[in-house]
């Protein structure tokens, strides 16, 4: 009950690791999702991130993304989610890149320095105006991530 998605195995500049997605179900029935990555041979394991139950309803993807910046080819675990408000849907998505650390183990990190509340980018249906958001699967967030990062 507490695994929220398969695991993923992640490959990256030839070093692997295996990103975990776990969940606690709260009194009031909300859940929370807590990213841990598996690395270095096996021996490591930690906590990536965590969105917590009043950031999301709903889960809708988690995936690896692959990108070229700066003419270096990088990889990042993807997480979209949904709320449902009155008028609206809000899409996340959250964005985990994978690195090797100073010390040559793969990670996959959230930074410090990210907005954890809001995300990478917010896009809302809104039923007033009948706008439509351009990522609402994951399908959709990769054309736009590769439209955003012109690939």
């Amino acid at each position: 009950d507490n695994i929220a998605h398969p695991p993923i195995d992640v490959e990256y500049k030839g070093k692997k690791g295996t990103a975990l997605f776990l969940s606690n179900t709260f009194d009031d029935g909300r859940r929370n999702l807590e990213v841990y990555f598996l690395t270095n041979n096996n021996k490591e394991l930690y906590k990536a991130f965590e969105i917590y139950p009043y950031q999301y309803d709903e889960l809708l993807s988690i995936f690896e993304y692959e990108y070229i910046e700066n003419k270096t080819k990088s990889k990042s675990i993807l997480i979209l989610t949904k709320e449902v408000f009155k008028s609206s849907i809000h899409y996340r998505y959250f964005e985990l890149p994978v690195l090797i650390d100073n010390d040559g183990v793969l990670r996959a990190l959230y930074f410090i320095g990210d907005d954890a509340l809001v995300a990478k980018i917010g896009c809302i249906d809104n039923f007033k105006t009948k706008k439509r958001c351009e990522f609402s699967t994951k399908e959709g967030l990769i054309k736009y991530l590769n439209k955003e990062r012109k690939q």
